[in-house]
């Protein structure tokens, strides 16, 4: 089940510390993703971190693989991003298996 969202939104990645690299708008969560609109074409199968810092009121960061990309406008497009939490076990991705 999707829950509709509007909030502002940052993605980013995670090199040590999470550094920013778009902005963008959250339109819907789901417990296995969340869907979003940015001005960015971003690649397919990428491993961002979501920050729901503007939904939550303090600084929240979700990795998700984006599995989803479709241009909308001439600079709007719609993304699909898959959470991607790690496993307990070393080396092991629950949702992807890898």
């Amino acid at each position: 089940m999707r829950r509709a969202i509007h909030a502002p939104v940052t993605l980013g990645v995670m090199a040590g510390e999470y550094k920013p690299l778009y902005r963008g708008w959250a339109t819907d969560l789901s417990l296995n993703g969340i869907g979003l609109l940015t001005e960015h074409d971003v690649p397919m199968d990428a491993v961002l971190t979501v920050n729901l810092e503007s939904v939550a009121g303090e600084e929240i960061l979700l990795p998700i693989k984006v599995c989803y990309v479709m241009q909308m406008m001439s600079k709007t497009y719609r993304i699909g991003g898959t959470f991607s939490f790690m496993a307990d076990e070393p080396g092991q991705d629950r949702l992807f298996g890898t």
